[in-house]
C-alpha cells in the first residue's frame, strides 16, 4: 500500500512561502488528503502554526465533507483560536456555497463551551483582582496589568 504524501505536505503549511502551493497540492490529492488533516486538526503534537492553517485548508475540499469535518471538530479543538478559526472557515464556506446546511448541534455546543471558558475566565480575573484589592501587598510582585485596550507596556 503506498502511503499518502499528505502527511509531508501537511508540515509545509508551517511555512508561509510555501503554504499556497502546499494546500492546492493537498486538495489535488482529494479525499485520501483528509483523513490526515482531520487527525492533525485536534492533534495536540501537531506543530500550531500548522494546526492554524488547517481549518482554511479543509474549507477547500468539498464543501459538504469539509463543513461536516470541521463541524465535528468545533467541539474537539482544545483552544479558543483554534475554534475561532473553525467558524471562520465554516462561515467563508456557507458564504461561498448558500446552499450549504450546516448541523447546528455541534455549533452550539462549540459556542456553549467558548461562552463557559469565558466566563471561567472572567471568574478567576475578578477572584484575583479581589485578592489585590484585600490585600494590597499581593500585587507588590507583579506589574499591573494595562487597562483594556491599552498598548502601553
Amino acid at each position: 500500500m503506498r502511503a499518502c504524501p499528505a502527511s509531508g505536505l501537511l508540515r509545509m503549511l508551517a511555512r508561509r512561502r510555501v503554504r499556497d502551493e502546499a494546500c492546492k497540492t493537498l486538495v489535488a490529492l482529494g479525499d485520501a488528503a483528509l483523513p490526515v488533516l482531520d487527525a492533525a486538526l485536534v492533534d495536540v503534537d501537531e506543530d500550531p502554526r500548522v494546526r492554524r492553517q488547517l481549518p482554511r485548508t479543509i474549507a477547500m475540499f468539498d464543501p459538504r465533507r469539509a463543513a461536516s469535518i470541521l463541524t465535528a471538530r468545533l467541539t474537539e479543538v482544545d483552544d479558543g483560536g483554534g475554534r475561532y478559526r473553525i467558524l471562520r472557515a465554516l462561515n467563508r464556506l456557507v458564504a461561498e456555497h448558500p446552499d450549504l446546511r450546516l448541523d447546528r448541534r455541534p455549533l452550539f455546543a462549540g459556542l456553549e463551551q467558548t461562552i463557559g471558558q469565558a466566563y471561567r475566565l472572567l471568574d478567576w480575573r475578578l477572584t484575583l483582582e479581589r485578592g489585590v484589592a484585600e490585600n494590597d501587598a499581593r500585587s507588590a510582585t507583579t506589574p499591573a496589568a494595562p487597562a483594556s485596550g491599552s498598548l502601553a507596556p
